[in-house]
């Protein structure tokens, strides 16, 4: 049966991609990621890898068949709006935006924004920080117990600006990209480089993969419309891979660190039964609870949960939380059993706080829903890949790879980027060849 689900698994994945390369040839497409971070990780889960896991009954999986439907559907239907939009015809409107990120004025304000956040970022999480900079401080005191100090700072009033570093370190490296002077180009990418830098120092792996996602996504993208760069080699390739290969490494370390002494128990917990030797078992055993177990604990929590409904706590939650009333939706999950598989596993992707929220009523409309918001702004960006199309698209990316683990469309952090996006577009656009570039491609 392994060897079959393995094979499936495997067919799948050659079957999904032939599809995306006929529909979008892209990478980074809403499609493409879905298989890798919705479909793959529901594929795990199907090998029954931990002793924890139960036998799904027929609404759990007409739910998550509903929802990868919905998902893959609303991800197909942008390909029927770009039938004369490949990225060779839309080459010179990125080439515009590429000039942009060349502007005095551009920079300037980027860097502006950048120091702003950036000095909030460090005081409000590592000034203030009990353990200071947790990194070092488990180094020297292997004992110490972090327990959640690594979101330190995260829900406090600096939390307002602080999260535009997921917008400004990408376009600073950006701008590194396509900078002409030796100089500018040094300190861009320096810059660029501090915020995933102290990410893994504060052992925060969200403040290193949405770095890592967002330089990924747009050193793609700067390849991919580079007319200089149209096709990637072999030594490129390698290049990439071993940068991916480090940044998983880095998380990973940053994951071993913070379990620390509590390393017997919390492997313990997971149930995990492929029997491998060490180290090889924890990593794996990590990798299935954070791509796999979520799906059974989405189960679990459909199958017992009975109490009512708690709006606000997810799809709705942006609205509680620009009123300054984050705290409620926090009060009410609080309430909640998630009957989840243990403190180390748990997580019940997108779905679960869906499901407490708005009950089944949810898991039919809100998958659409995200879908939808995801698939307009990618196929704005296809159509017209500008300054503001791109940026925008770059923001949500992150909760469509999320969606196996949690539901961070519900976090205010992303609309706002959204906003600031917007805002840097027009601020930029004051001049007139910016407004050209800017608005009317």
């Amino acid at each position: 049966m392994f060897l079959i689900l393995l094979f499936a698994v495997l067919a799948g994945f050659v079957a999904w991609g032939q599809v995306n390369k006929r529909l979008y040839n892209d990478g980074f497409s809403p499609f493409n990621l879905l298989f890798y971070f919705w479909v793959l990780p529901f594929s795990l889960r199907l090998f029954g890898l931990s002793s924890y896991e139960s036998e799904w009954d027929l609404n759990t999986v007409l739910v998550l068949f509903w929802v990868t439907v919905c998902l893959a559907f609303t991800c197909i239907v942008p390909a029927l709006l770009m039938k004369h939009y490949s990225f060779s015809v839309r080459r010179p409107i990125f080439e515009r935006t590429m000039t942009l990120f060349r502007s005095k004025p551009l920079i300037n304000w980027l860097l502006f924004f950048f120091i702003l956040s950036f000095a909030a970022y460090v005081y409000s999480e590592f000034v203030t920080n009990p353990t200071g900079v947790a990194a070092f401080t488990l180094v020297n005191v292997p004992s110490t117990v972090l327990g959640d100090l690594h979101r330190w700072g995260k829900d406090t009033r600096w939390a307002i600006i602080t999260p535009l570093l997921f917008v400004l370190t990408p376009t600073l490296y950006f701008g590194f990209r396509v900078s002409q002077k030796k100089r500018q180009k040094l300190l861009l990418l320096f810059l660029a480089m501090l915020y995933p830098l102290m990410g893994m120092m504060k052992l925060s792996r969200s403040d290193v993969f949405i770095s890592a996602l967002n330089i990924a996504f747009v050193e793609y993208y700067y390849r991919k419309y580079n007319s200089r760069r149209s096709s990637i080699s072999s030594p490129t390739q390698i290049k990439m891979v071993m940068a991916l290969l480090v940044a998983i490494a880095l998380m990973y370390v940053s994951v071993v660190l913070r379990i620390g002494a509590d390393a017997p128990n919390v492997y313990g917990s997971l149930g995990f039964n492929l029997n491998v030797p060490s180290p090889l078992y924890e990593v794996l055993a990590l990798v299935y609870a954070y791509f796999a177990l979520p799906f059974e604990n989405f189960h679990r929590f459909l199958m017992s949960y009975t109490g009512d409904l708690h709006l606000g706590i997810s799809f709705f939650r942006p609205l509680l939380s620009m009123f300054g009333q984050g705290e409620v939706a926090d009060s009410m999950i609080a309430t909640i059993n998630f009957n989840v598989i243990s403190g180390a596993a748990n997580t019940g992707t997108f779905l679960t706080p869906v499901y407490a929220e708005l009950g089944m009523v949810g898991l039919v409309i809100v998958p659409p829903i995200y879908g939808a918001l995801v698939n307009i702004l990618y196929g704005r960006f296809r159509i017209k890949p500008n300054f503001m199309n791109f940026l925008l698209y770059m923001t949500f990316v992150y909760p469509w790879t999320w969606l196996f683990f949690t539901n961070a469309f519900s976090v205010l952090t992303f609309y706002i980027n959204s906003a600031f996006v917007i805002f840097l577009t027009f601020l930029v656009a004051r001049r007139r060849t910016g407004r050209r570039t800017l608005l009317n491609d």
